[in-house]
Order: C-alpha cells, then sequence, then structure tokens
C-alpha cells in the first residue's frame, strides 16, 4: 500500500561502526537553523558558522527552519564506499534537519528529510552528469521503488 503523506526518512550519514567519536560540522547560512540539545535551544541568531561536536555532547538536533535549496549542513569527513576498496573520507552538505546522538560511545548521525528530496540528493550523486535524462529517470523510480519497499511492514 502506497503511503498517504510523504515519508520523513531517517539517513545514517555517520553511523557507531565507523567508530567516530568526534565530527566538524559548518554551515552555509547558520542563521536557517536551530540547534537543540539536551540542555538548550540555540536560536538561528545564535547558531555558529562551525561546531565541533563530540560523542560526549549528548543528544542534539539541527533543524532548518526557512527551507532554501541553496544552503546545507555540512558534515565533514564522512565515511564513503563503506567496506569497498575505494572507500574515503569526503565531505557532504546536507538538506533537512540533522539529529545525532551517542551509541556505545560512538557518534550516530542521521539526515532526517522527505523522501523525494532524499531521492534527488542520491539520484544526481549517484549518475554522472553525461548519463541521458532516461537513466536519471529509472535511477529515481529505482530508488524510490527500493525505499519504500524496505519501508513497509510486510509481517503485519
Amino acid at each position: 500500500m502506497l503511503p498517504n503523506k510523504e515519508p520523513i526518512l531517517n539517513i545514517g550519514i555517520i553511523l557507531p561502526v565507523d567508530n567516530r567519536k568526534k565530527v566538524h560540522i559548518s554551515f552555509t547560512a547558520p542563521s536557517l537553523y536551530e540547534i537543540e540539545t539536551d540542555q538548550q535551544l540555540d536560536p538561528a541568531c545564535k547558531t555558529p558558522g562551525m561546531l565541533n561536536v563530540s560523542a560526549n555532547d549528548g543528544e542534539m538536533t539541527i533543524t532548518n527552519i526557512v527551507e532554501d535549496d541553496k544552503h546545507g549542513i555540512t558534515i565533514h569527513d564522512v565515511p564513503a564506499g563503506r567496506g569497498f576498496h575505494w572507500e574515503q573520507a569526503i565531505d557532504v552538505t546536507l538538506p533537512g534537519n540533522i539529529k545525532i546522538t551517542s551509541h556505545n560511545g560512538s557518534l550516530l548521525i542521521t539526515n532526517i528529510i522527505p523522501l523525494e528530496q532524499y531521492l534527488a540528493c542520491v539520484a544526481v550523486s549517484e549518475m554522472s552528469p553525461k548519463c541521458p535524462d532516461q537513466f536519471l529517470q529509472a535511477q529515481v523510480i529505482t530508488a524510490r521503488s527500493w525505499i519504500l519497499a524496505a519501508a513497509e511492514n510486510k509481517h503485519s
């Protein structure tokens, strides 16, 4: 059964298996974000341009309070290609919101994002700009079908 509203996804960016204790985060437009921790809420006017976050800092949520496709949250040194011979650390600029927690002493960072916004990011990152438009369309259809099937409750 198809959902009656657009699903919100929680996409793992930094995982406990990465064994990261600290991460550096920067903002292209800090005034578009609020930061909420266990102890306080920093309104957008007080959001710094950069943050250094550790697994000991407790839970943190970074919320995009103004929709803006030109700006995002950059997480530095994110593992790309986990387990492949070409694995490397890259900087990723993400739309949506970010949740940071600690799991067994290591960071867990998730990107909270609507399905269609996620698909737009995935499709362009996985396809060469030289590919025909039909390849991009097929990639989006496949990715959408895969994620909806993976999220479906199959045993209810």
